[in-house]
């Protein structure tokens, strides 16, 4: 079959033909893969940023598939079945997962696409714990960002601190992750600002909710900020450091800075005065849950939100991914086989 292998750092990704997996455990599956998300993350495992467990390894962490076969065990899904399943293989067991927080899993197994083989590829192998129904009414294409996407906004927006209508958030890089995030914090009924280095995802911004657009490569941009006034909330998606220090100094009192970004050897500069004084809450996000797929999915399947996808055949993949590091992509591209 064909698939998208990272063959070592040196040589690093190409579209290659690989052999078809088989199950060897009897709580597993095989998706023949219609659909999967292509994210930021993918270049940061290609770069080293991100560690695998050893190479060649299938890329990708969001896979939409149909169920064609299972193993003995697997009960929660039946041939034929349309699912999506989150990036994190959890255990279920410990504390994290046993308290609703499975992001935060003890005994992550494997992580798709990164410690495992993953869906830039015909068909995939997957445990079956974590699979979630795809339902009638979602696209392909709208469910395969659910776990990464959609998912990572709902996770830190809905769930981490529960975005308000009272709220004005500034959303750092609008990218797939921030043009998904633009339309959940307008669902929630806050006011938002797309920041980012890029006309065209700035113009798409607009079109999904974003009530102010400004470029950070311009000089006075933090000033345009505060002339729109006061924001409660700062979502970050870029993992930059110095952009995430800049826009802090924009927000109110009592404001949250929501970290979902983040690269190898990275560390942020925040002064401490100002989380002191202005009692700046600062949070870490991580991922997305099983919970949360399933009411992003009700989401999309009674068309409140609307993922932004741009669909790409397998044959341009790399071509994709030079978009990517290029800054040339909006939305979240979606790699069909």
């Amino acid at each position: 079959m064909k698939a998208m292998v990272l063959e070592s750092m040196e040589k690093g990704a190409h579209l290659t033909n690989v052999e078809l997996p088989e199950i060897t455990e009897n709580d597993e599956v095989i998706l023949q893969i219609k659909a999967c998300g292509v994210c930021a993350t993918d270049i940061k495992v290609m770069k080293g940023d991100i560690e695998t467990n050893g190479v060649p390894r299938i890329l990708g962490h969001e896979p939409m598939g149909i169920v064609v076969k299972k193993g003995s065990a697997v009960h929660n899904v039946k041939i034929g079945d349309r699912v999506v399943t989150a990036t994190y293989v959890t255990c279920k067991s410990c504390k994290y997962c046993r308290t609703g927080r499975e992001t935060l899993c003890e005994h992550v197994s494997a992580r798709i696409g990164i410690t495992m083989d993953g869906a830039f590829a015909e068909y995939m192998k997957i445990k079956c714990q974590n699979l979630v129904r795809v339902p009638d009414g979602v696209r392909d294409e709208e469910a395969a960002v659910m776990p990464c996407g959609a998912g990572v906004p709902y996770h830190a927006l809905v769930k981490r601190i529960k975005l308000t209508p009272m709220d004005r958030v500034i959303v750092l890089g609008v990218g797939g992750v921030g043009m998904q995030a633009l339309q959940l914090a307008a669902l929630c009924g806050a006011e938002t600002a797309a920041v980012d280095i890029n006309e065209d995802k700035l113009g798409m911004a607009k079109d999904n909710g974003a009530a102010y657009t400004v470029n950070s490569s311009e000089e006075g941009y933090l000033e345009k900020l505060r002339a729109w006034g006061e924001w409660s909330v700062l979502f970050d998606t870029t993992g930059y450091p110095p952009a995430i220090t800049d826009c802090v100094s924009v927000l109110e009192r009592g404001a949250k800075v929501v970290l979902a970004g983040y690269g190898k050897d990275k560390s942020l500069s925040i002064p401490l005065a100002d989380v002191v004084l202005k009692e700046l809450e600062i949070y870490g996000s991580r991922g997305v849950s099983i919970q949360d797929i399933e009411e992003l999915m009700s989401l999309v399947e009674r068309k409140k939100l609307q993922p932004v996808t741009h669909i790409y055949p397998m044959q341009k993949i790399e071509q994709v991914f030079e978009d990517m590091q290029s800054n040339r992509l909006t939305g979240r591209a979606v790699i069909v086989p």
